[in-house]
């Protein structure tokens, strides 16, 4: 699974502002992380310092909520046996 973070400080200034959603390259054993930015599309590796993001988990929708092209992807990706994957709930 990608690993999404959100910046939390405003140390990086406007490059990188504060609510930037950003997909994780990479993990260094100290916590700090290298990212792009999501949006922004370039391929722009940032070294990101691991008390300047927390961990990113977006809303998942609930199956009523959904839209019927939103169900209709979800289910051919069934049919075609993609994986999927899901919250449960109990995941923190």
């Amino acid at each position: 699974m990608t690993r999404k973070i959100i910046i939390t400080s405003d140390l990086y200034d406007t490059d990188m502002p504060v609510g930037a959603i950003m997909t994780v390259t990479k993990e260094h054993s100290n916590g700090n992380v290298e990212a792009t930015l999501d949006g922004a599309g370039e391929d722009i590796k940032w070294f990101v310092l691991a008390e300047c993001f927390g961990e990113y988990t977006p809303e998942t929708p609930l199956w009523r909520d959904m839209t019927d092209a939103e169900k209709g992807a979800l289910l051919l990706a069934h049919h075609e046996g993609n994986v999927i994957e899901f919250n449960n709930g109990s995941d923190p």
